[in-house]
């Protein structure tokens, strides 16, 4: 009788251990899918929705800094004013300001940028008084003009020409590091 109930005793034993195992691989693979499926979430969020790019160089003082990190939306419609991520074949992309979009009419005089005869408020110029060449421009169909707000110190439209929509990849939204930046980009 206690050899059986020895037998019986051990039965029992591995009917846990079955089940721990059992219930160990279950929480494995349940850990194991939520993974999986956070990481296709976030892949489909950062390739629809908004991504996140670090600034290179001081073309856009005072608004955004070397080094600052930020968030873009890829949906956003372009418009005069946004601060946009630009694609450049085979070059770094680089970050600007929408000066013109396609139709306007820029004047750039003594005084400033004007857009369809109208003067441009830049009050994020960090410096007024910047080297230009005096012309006006038509933008086409498709057609995009940008510039740094550090003007002196920039490569934009001037230099490069105007750029598509299909260059633009989407509106700087947020400065979220360093922490001493963060703040929402708006004009």
């Amino acid at each position: 009788m206690k050899k059986l109930k020895l037998i019986f005793e051990k039965l029992q034993d591995r009917g846990r251990v079955r089940r721990i195992v059992t219930n160990w691989k279950t929480e494995v693979k349940e850990w194991f899918l939520a993974l999986i499926i956070g990481v296709a979430v976030i892949a489909l969020i950062r390739t629809t929705l908004f991504t996140t790019y670090h600034i290179h160089g001081d073309s856009m003082l005072p608004t955004l800094h070397s080094q600052d990190q930020v968030v873009v939306s890829l949906l956003s419609s372009v418009e005069a004013g946004d601060v946009v991520i630009v694609e450049r074949d085979n070059e770094k992309d680089i970050v600007k300001r929408v000066i013109g979009i396609p139709g306007d009419t820029l004047q750039f005089q003594e005084d400033g940028v004007y857009r369809n005869g109208e003067k441009v408020n830049e009050t994020y110029l960090q410096d007024r008084e910047w080297s230009f060449e005096q012309m006006t421009i038509t933008l086409q169909e498709d057609a995009y003009f940008v510039m740094g707000d550090n003007r002196d110190q920039s490569l934009d439209s001037r230099e490069l020409g105007t750029f598509s929509s299909k260059e633009i990849v989407g509106e700087v939204k947020l400065v979220y590091f360093p922490f001493t930046h963060l703040s929402w980009i708006h004009y």
